[in-house]
């Protein structure tokens, strides 16, 4: 299993050069679209041909049960990333907001569902659940948060420092996004929604700003913390659940 899903990160990343090169080939600007967001989804279909046992299906149920964790999952990354402006811009922190958002986010939004759909059907809809065949729950959403930052090696040019706080906020993205999938059957609208979120809300607020690393760390922590007080929430409703079943069984002390 270990070797199967390293496979399946190598040809994530093999894949990814690649695409940028044809795009680049292409002449296709990035402010349109991303091609290489789409290695995550074609690695899946590459391994899950390679090796049947790691086929997963892809959960894309929409009912009305589904509707409260989609505006969760649409509400969530974006006021985080609010939250992270305001605070950035309390600090004094020197940012440049995206300049004609009614015009430009419009444009952008059809290469933001292309990006956000290739990667979960890669990250979420593939590697977390076969990775939770392996580990526990939480144990694999730090392990594909992390997996999920480190391929982003357009980032690693602006160091160590600006990294570490971009892998904070994917890890802790990942966890949180897993914890919303509780109880979905991982369903992979909804980690489609969080992504495209994350993605509005960068845009909206810190598009020209990217590459500022206190933003991104100030970012992270806000994630960070969020994960933990979302972790903590999550294990206690767990625990007064199992609680709560044993008492109905009958298997209380």
């Amino acid at each position: 299993m270990k070797l199967r899903l390293f496979i399946y990160y190598f040809i994530t990343v093999l894949l990814t050069p690649i695409l940028g090169i044809g795009q680049e080939q292409l002449k296709i600007s990035y402010d349109k679209i991303a091609i290489p967001q789409v290695a995550p989804a074609i690695a899946f279909l590459i391994v899950t041909r390679l090796f049947l046992t790691l086929k997963t299906h892809l959960n894309i149920k929409f009912d009305t049960q589904i509707i409260f964790k989609l505006l969760l999952a649409l509400f969530i990354p974006f006021g985080l990333l609010t939250i992270g402006f305001y605070a950035c811009y309390l600090l004094g922190l020197k940012f440049e907001q995206t300049n004609n958002l009614m015009t430009t986010l419009p444009l952008a939004i059809s290469g933001m569902i292309f990006g956000a759909v290739g990667e979960e059907i890669g990250w979420r809809g593939f590697l977390q659940p076969n990775m939770e065949k392996k580990y526990s729950v939480v144990s694999s959403a730090i392990i594909v948060g992390l997996l999920w930052g480190l391929w982003h090696i357009g980032n690693y040019q602006y160091g160590i420092i600006y990294m570490i706080g971009f892998l904070l906020f994917t890890i802790s993205a990942s966890i949180i996004l897993r914890i919303l999938l509780d109880k979905t059957e991982n369903n992979l609208l909804v980690s489609i929604i969080f992504h495209l979120s994350i993605n509005i809300g960068f845009f909206v607020f810190f598009r020209n700003s990217l590459t500022n690393e206190k933003i991104i760390i100030g970012n992270g922590i806000i994630w960070a913390l969020t994960a933990l007080v979302t972790s903590v929430i999550s294990h206690r409703k767990d625990k007064r659940h199992i609680t709560g079943v044993w008492q109905k069984s009958g298997l209380s002390a």
